[in-house]
């Protein structure tokens, strides 16, 4: 079977059974892999999957474009931070005027004349392709979701993506430094909130799912308050990031001047998110130890282990990125280590959001049976 190519990152198979039918029916979506859901109900999903292709839900649209704006985005994160590394903010004049031409028909001539300039047009180009997929996602939405919470997620994901746009604009057309830090900042939230978005749209989400309400309650919280932590460590690394392409030379001996304080702050934030990672986990176990639904079981043990994958791979990322302090910017290590350790500051702040939103479905007594199943 073919899927979506946005469907091939990061897949989570998800089980969806209706309580008046025993079929099973399953759909990819952006989170943590199921690929232990046993034998039996593995080889059932696969042939349902083949069946389902042929049809959908009317929930299906939002959620699949959702899906393609979430992989669009993870491209446009990994450019962000490599035209970061390598400091080609600048690389292309002018913003919606690129150098005397409109963005989308930049000449090719130019647009791979050297590195600095294919990675921040190309960086562009992708923003440009995210803020279409997520406008035909709030036109889905509005159309085939008559939930309000759901078109207000659509709506706040497109709103957000452009004023990251206009941020990221305007530090070009100024050629604002400051502009540059906070449109780093934001990209790990705003691509947070797509994640968000297209996790409320997915028909197993609706579905809801069984715990106590002090499980649910306690996941909800934790969940919300280690992702602000997250996000307040997030700022701390951009700041140190831009802190260390911007240090300051001693003219009288030439040395670069390290930011001590920066770099102390965020390795001081890494041991915090450390701790608040584990606790965060430990609620998500609390929440799939409490719940008799097998289904929901299933994907909250999947998410604490993506928790755990999330935050290992951010941990190890920050420390090979710290071994390259002493090479070029532009040197293959450094643009590898750096830029990937952004991903998964978002994926680590991702996963944390994305726990809080299932407790939230978790308050449910009993799973909505009269919410369609998943396509």
């Amino acid at each position: 079977m073919t899927t979506p190519w946005g469907a091939r990152l990061l897949p989570l198979l998800i089980l969806d059974r209706s309580e008046h039918s025993q079929d099973v029916r399953s759909e990819f979506v952006f989170l943590p892999t199921a690929t232990h859901l046993g034998p039996e109900v593995g080889k059932i999903a696969a042939l349902m999957s083949e069946t389902n292709s042929l049809g959908s839900t009317p929930h299906a649209l939002p959620f699949r474009l959702a899906q393609g704006a979430l992989g669009a985005t993870m491209v446009l994160l990994l450019f962000g931070g490599l035209v970061t590394t390598i400091g080609a903010g600048m690389a292309v004049a002018g913003w919606i005027d690129a150098e005397g031409h409109f963005l989308p028909l930049f000449p090719f001539a130019k647009w791979f004349r050297d590195i600095p300039t294919f990675a921040e047009h190309t960086h562009r180009m992708v923003g440009v392709v995210v803020g279409l997929l997520l406008i035909a996602m709030v036109i889905a939405t509005f159309v085939k979701d008559c939930r309000l919470s759901a078109r207000a997620f659509a709506i706040a994901a497109l709103l957000a993506t452009v004023g990251q746009g206009v941020v990221g604009g305007t530090r070009v057309l100024e050629n604002s430094q400051n502009l540059a830090f906070l449109h780093g900042a934001l990209a790990q939230a705003v691509f947070c909130l797509i994640w968000c978005t297209t996790l409320f749209l997915m028909p197993s989400y609706q579905r809801g799912g069984t715990s106590t309400p002090a499980a649910a309650s306690r996941l909800i919280s934790v969940g919300s308050t280690v992702t602000v932590i997250i996000y307040g460590q997030i700022i701390l690394g951009a700041w140190f990031r831009h802190s260390i392409r911007h240090a300051t030379t001693m003219p009288s001996t030439g040395e670069t001047v390290f930011p001590m304080g920066a770099f102390i702050a965020h390795a001081m934030g890494a041991v915090i998110v450390a701790g608040a990672v584990l606790v965060l986990a430990k609620s998500v176990r609390v929440a799939w130890e409490s719940s008799t639904d097998e289904i929901m079981r299933r994907i909250l043990q999947r998410q604490e282990k993506w928790l755990h994958l999330c935050f290992g791979m951010q941990f190890l990322l920050g420390l090979g990125s710290l071994s390259t302090l002493g090479l070029e910017r532009t040197a293959i290590p450094v643009v590898i280590l750096t830029t990937l350790h952004v991903l998964f500051g978002a994926l680590t702040l991702s996963a944390a959001a994305g726990s809080s939103l299932w407790g939230r479905r978790l308050e449910v007594e009993k799973p909505d049976s009269s919410l369609p199943s998943a396509a």
